[in-house]
Parts: C-alpha cells; structure tokens; sequence
C-alpha cells in the first residue's frame, strides 16, 4: 500500500497493484545520480512493463531532449548559445555503476550493502535538471509519472535531496543569469499553477532574445473604407457598405505590419502575464530590457483587444514562424501559446505517452553564472561560445611554402571557457560543474593545451564544492608539470603550477537565516573567489 505518511517527491513509487487504486508516481533525484527506485520499479511482481513509467523512462532515455515536443529546455535561444544543450543530450542514460553512486567516481570492487555491483548498468540523470511529467490522457489521476532532478550540490537541513523549487544553488544561479525567482513557485501548494508559473518566469528570457531582431515586421491584408483608395477594391464589400454611394470605397491591401498575429500574441501573453499581480509585475519587470522591451510591443499592437485572444492563439497554431532568421520568435511563438492555452498543463490536450516539463542545462549555468561573478568583480573576460561562433580560435596552422609568412588555413577549432584579463595578467579558465575530485584525465589535457595555445603558462579550473578550504569560501590547489624522458619523480617536477583548481563555496552554512541569508553569503564566497583569482595572477606576474 502507499505509505501516506512520506513526501510525495521522495524517490519511491506509489501505485496500487492489486487493481483496486492508482495513484501518482513520482521521484526526486539529484542531476548526474543513479535512480535506484526507477529502475526496481520498471518491472511488476509478475515481470511485466508497468505502464506508464516504463513508457515515461524509455523516452528520457531513448529521445533527445530537444526533440521532446512537450519540453522547454533552456537554454534554447541564441543569445546564449541554445545549442549549448547538444542535439544528443537525453535526460536519463544508461551509465556502468560506479562508486558513491555517481557517473563521474572512481570504480570502486569493495561493493556493501544493497548497491549493484561495478560495471552494473543503472539509470542515472545528466546535467539536466527541472521538473517532468508524463500524465494520462484518460484520467487525471491514474499514470501520472513526475520526476524532479535539482543540482548535486544542494542538500537540505536534514542532508536530503531537495526538489527543484527549494534548490537555493540552482535558484541562486537562475536569479544571477536568467533573473528567475524559482522559489517563487509552489509545486506543493498548487502543481497546476507551477507548470504556468515557471513558464511565465520563462518569458522574459524569450521576449528579449527576439527582440534583439527588432520588433518582427509581417505582411498583413488590412481592409479600408475610405475616399482614398489605394489597393484592391472589394466589390462585394463596397456594394454592402456603401449603397447608397457616399463618397468612400472599400478596398483592402497588403502592407508591411508591426502589429501582426505574433505581436498582438506576445502582447496578450503580457497582458495575461500582468493579471497576476505582484507575481506577474515581477516577471514583467525583471530588467530593465525586459520593461523596455514590453513597453515597445504595448506601442506596435494599437489593435489589441483582449476578447480576440482566443482567435489570435488558434491563428499562431496555424501559422508558425517559420524563416529561419527569426528562430528566436518561433521559440517565443510557442512559448507564449504555451503560457496562453495551457498547452501541456491540461489533461484533455494530453496524448498518451506525452512527456512535458522544463529543463536547465546545470553546466551551462555555471559557465554563465562565472561569467556573472568575474566581470562583477572586475576581472576582464572574453567568454567564447562554440555554438555561436563568438571569439573562436584555432589552434595551429600548416605552413604551406617556404616563405614564412605563406601559410594554409587555420585547423583546431577551439572554445575556451573564458580567456581572463587580471591586473595585466592573461589566464585561461575553464568552468567545471563538477565536484573537484572528479576533474582529471582529459579535463587536465584540455587546459594544459589552452596554456600552451594562449602562452599563458597556467590555466585555472573554476568549480563548484561544499565546506571548500580552511576560511569555508574558496579552496585553490596547485599542480605541477613533470618534465623530461625520465620516470615521475620530484627532481624533475617543474617550477612554476601548470594549473590550478579555484572551488567556490556554493553549500549553505546556515540554514536559519534562510534564503536571503544564503545569498549575503554567496557575495561575500565570490569576493573572496575573485581574490583568489588576483592572487594566482600577481604570483605568475612575479
């Protein structure tokens, strides 16, 4: 039977078997984690599929995120490199067990308790968190599957895993990036209203992203009845509207709009947006490109009428953005209906089988936020992005004659995470959204030949860690290069670090000062975090 008495969203499953009630499944897991539950549970006591969550994990297994229908993955605009959540990216993935439960431990034969033993195949997540579900089209109880995945490095006062909505980490970056309040949304109170809360939250980021086309121009048949003619005479009209002839004729013509079917959609969703009270006033005002930009749509879209909504929503389901200079608005077109006509949240509009839900790339929000922090704190960076082709290298190029200026075109083309300017020193770093035991092997080999390429001698891995260092803020740990065709001994360890590895501090000290308090807190680990920095550049400056 289904024990009552825990929280919903702990990782167990609740479902009848013996056909006399069903109830919702649900999990909570932690990104880049092993879901020990999902897997014990695909099978029933007779060893048959339990639908729907066996039908719900071979999706997120077997598709694609981005190609999920019902799924908003961000990022996914080019302002931030959409693509940074790569065409091949799932949700859930078969993955060989390794200790401590995780992907990205060492192998460990000293197996205890009830965990599989090495090389085991288990279900675990990705980088990517948010909050899913799959629910039955049938009835608004039975099949109902959701899974919360929150980022591995937040726990809650009793050690726990926590859902999405009181990850202080992942709020705190999605506040610092995309200006997204995530514990503003009450799954617990009102899951319905969530799922239309988080999208809304989501708007501001789409709006702006397709604003920064310009306002998107269409061509619209507008009809006239006027004594200047200039178009197509509608004969059939001007014979109903002007008998007996008062001077006018009727005609209509194609021009050239601002205030089209996809304006006056965005403008409804503002609108709709805006009913909410203060929540909506939030949404609606969270930057100050974001006022700027509601402002110029309100301006364009003098037809709006508020009892056309319907129709507006029906003529955007007909006519998708479809050149491909305007990506950004497709995403916002979709969006906006989405938020409109509840399009996933209602169980009459879900097919069987459907998954829907939201989902943040945790990785690239890391990068993003230390982008945040570093140009805040005064530390000059260009941050590359592969899938926007913004400051791109190469690494080499092939000589192709004698003249020593003849030579071919660029090879190895290369993204660094950011290429740093501290107090006239250049650094190369890279960002990690990994613990910093599990940064080795090829993440090493990736910085050390930035070094090389930039000629700046060390490189620096940034990452996110719990109770880092003696002061509990930052914890810098330095390598040294070996050198020479002898074997590794400490006469020929190089001088100077090769690398070093810079840990914020991103766990909560004190859970009594609540969430304001975890957000002083985190100021205060990324000043010290950029001290660090300034500290390896002036030692590589000596």
């Amino acid at each position: 039977m289904t024990d009552t008495t825990r929280s919903p969203w702990l990782p167990h499953l609740t479902h009848e078997r013996d056909g006399s009630a069903t109830y919702p499944i649900r999990y909570l897991a932690t990104d880049n984690e092993f879901l020990p539950d999902i897997t014990s549970a695909l099978r029933s006591a007779n060893d048959e599929p339990l639908d729907p969550l066996a039908l719900f994990v071979d999706t997120l297994l077997n598709k694609p995120a981005v190609d999920i229908d019902g799924l908003f993955v961000l990022p996914k605009n080019p302002e931030h490199g959409t693509e940074d959540i790569t065409d091949d990216e799932y949700i859930l993935e078969n993955r060989h067990w390794k200790k401590g439960g995780t992907a990205e431990s060492e192998n460990n034969d000293d197996n205890s308790g009830d965990e599989p033993a090495n090389g085991m195949l288990v279900l675990s997540t990705t980088n990517l968190v948010g909050i899913i579900y799959s629910r039955s089209a049938r009835e608004r109880t039975a099949g109902d599957v959701q899974l919360s995945i929150s980022s591995r490095f937040f726990r809650d006062e009793r050690g726990d895993i926590a859902p999405i909505w009181h990850d202080w980490f992942l709020a705190y970056m999605m506040q610092r990036v995309l200006h997204v309040n995530l514990l503003s949304v009450d799954f617990e109170g009102s899951p319905e209203r969530a799922w239309r809360q988080l999208l809304m939250w989501m708007f501001p980021l789409y709006l702006n992203n397709a604003m920064s086309k310009g306002v998107l121009h269409q061509y619209e048949r507008r009809e006239y009845n006027d004594s200047n003619p200039r178009g197509r005479i509608d004969i059939a009209r001007h014979i109903r509207e002007n008998t007996p002839f008062l001077g006018t004729v009727a005609y209509s013509r194609r021009e050239y709009d601002a205030d089209n079917p996809v304006t006056e959609l965005i403008r409804h969703t503002i609108e709709a947006i805006a009913a909410n009270g203060r929540f909506g006033s939030d949404i609606l005002h969270n930057s100050s490109e974001t006022i700027r930009h509601v402002e110029e749509i309100r301006r364009v879209t003098q037809r709006y009428e508020q009892a056309e909504r319907q129709r507006i929503v029906q003529e955007n389901l007909k006519r998708p953005v479809r050149h491909a200079f305007y990506d950004e608005y497709r995403e916002l077109q979709s969006l906006c209906i989405a938020i409109l006509s509840h399009r996933g949240l209602d169980p009459s509009d879900i097919k069987e089988k459907d998954v829907h839900g939201i989902l943040f790339d945790c990785a690239w929000l890391w990068e993003e936020y230390l982008n945040v922090v570093l140009r805040e704190q005064g530390i000059g960076v260009i941050h590359p992005q592969n899938k926007t082709g913004t400051h791109a290298y190469h690494f080499m190029t092939r000589v192709e004659g004698t003249d020593d200026h003849a030579v071919g075109k660029p090879l190895g083309l290369i993204y660094p995470d950011y290429l740093l300017s501290v107090d006239g020193v250049n650094l190369v770093a890279d960002a990690k959204y990994k613990p910093e035991q599990n940064i080795g092997g090829r993440d090493y080999m990736q910085v050390i030949a930035y070094t090389a390429r930039f000629g700046t001698g060390s490189g620096l891995y940034l990452y996110p860690g719990s109770d880092l260092g003696a002061g509990g803020s930052v914890d810098v740990r330095e390598y040294l290069l070996f050198g020479g065709f002898e074997r590794e001994r400490e006469s020929n360890l190089r001088e100077e670090p090769a690398l070093y590895t810079v840990g914020l501090d991103v766990s909560v000290k004190d859970y009594s000062a609540g969430y304001r308090g975890y957000v002083a807190s985190m100021y205060e680990h990324e000043r010290k975090f950029a001290e660090e920095i300034r500290r390896i550049a002036q030692n590589r400056h000596r």
